[in-house]
């Protein structure tokens, strides 16, 4: 019985740790203000210009976020993110829109 107790207890200890590998808490800046465009993509890391992060969607338009957080900046990580699209800054990047990120989530 103490065998079947301690392999259970084991068990679920393992499966705990295995499902929060990629368990990130979402963000959200309330300082960003609206109309915000919702972005479902992959976060990428650019190699151009001294190096970026980036987020590429399904349609494989390419965002260029300007506050992605450091625990998204994540090769290959898939992010749900409602951000405002900044027409009114230029960058260096040249990847696509400069979006202000105000919500961000892993999709996993």
């Amino acid at each position: 019985m103490r065998h079947v107790l301690f392999l259970s207890t084991a068990l679920f200890i393992f499966i705990s740790a295995c499902s929060a590998v990629n368990n990130i808490d979402p963000y959200i800046d309330d300082k960003v203000e609206g109309p915000y465009t919702e972005i479902e993509g992959t976060v990428q890391y650019i190699d151009l210009e001294g190096g970026f992060w980036a987020i590429k969607d399904g349609q494989g338009k390419t965002y260029d976020p300007m506050n992605l957080p450091e625990r998204f900046q994540q090769e290959g990580l898939k992010v749900y993110t409602k951000a405002k699209i900044r027409n009114d800054m230029a960058s260096i990047h040249m990847a696509g829109p400069i979006i202000e990120i105000h919500t961000i989530k892993n999709l996993r």
